[in-house]
């Protein structure tokens, strides 16, 4: 439950030409500054997260991977709709026990 009162809004516009990601920024308590919620995957996709800063690393570093192993293999960006299939399927992966968080464990 607390990492529900932590989290915090984020919010995404797309037009034909341009999209638009925003997050608000609180800080945890007075005395701490607020943490990053948007995070740069590659030079065509970002990420806005709502949950805790941890998970939001581990699956930011996960995304920006796949990203470089693509264009390395590939020589082209990885499409939108793949990347958003990756981390579908590395959700499901993940395990779901309360002990944990929901991503930091990297298997």
């Amino acid at each position: 439950m607390e990492a529900v009162k932590q989290g915090s809004a984020c919010v995404g516009l797309c037009s034909c030409t341009h999209a638009v990601l925003a997050a608000i920024n609180k800080p945890a308590s007075e005395l701490s500054s607020y943490q990053r919620k948007v995070f740069r995957i590659a030079e065509h996709a970002g990420v806005a997260l709502t949950s805790l800063t941890t998970d939001g690393h581990v699956l930011s570093r996960f995304l920006r991977n796949e990203c470089i192993n693509h264009s390395f293999v590939y020589e082209a960006p990885l499409p939108i709709s793949r990347l958003a299939l990756k981390l579908v399927d590395r959700a499901q992966l993940s395990p779901r026990d309360t002990t944990t968080t929901f991503f930091v464990n990297d298997n």
